[in-house]
């Protein structure tokens, strides 16, 4: 099952990961977003607000070993691209 975190400091939640073997950041330079095809391991996605992730937030989340993922084109609202991202991920 998902877990929802309430909305913390990006450094907080990036120390307090620990088992998330797949992590994944949306950022609008990144390559397409695939499904996992059966890839069961934890999944840590980073979605940042509508304008994208500032660079030092990216390269943050790079240096916490996040691969850049792209939901194409098209700009989605901040409250619908996890979504998005996740039915993705989980098709």
């Amino acid at each position: 099952l998902m877990e929802i975190r309430a909305p913390c400091p990006l450094g907080e939640w990036l120390a307090s990961l620990h088992n998330s073997a797949q992590r994944l950041m949306l950022d609008f330079d990144g390559a397409p977003l695939r499904p996992n095809e059966g890839n069961t391991a934890p999944l840590a996605l980073l979605s940042g607000p509508e304008g994208g992730l500032t660079d030092d937030e990216r390269a943050a989340a790079r240096a916490a070993g996040f691969t850049p993922a792209s939901l194409g084109a098209r700009t989605l609202r901040a409250e619908t691209a996890p979504l998005a991202a996740l039915a993705l991920v989980l098709a």
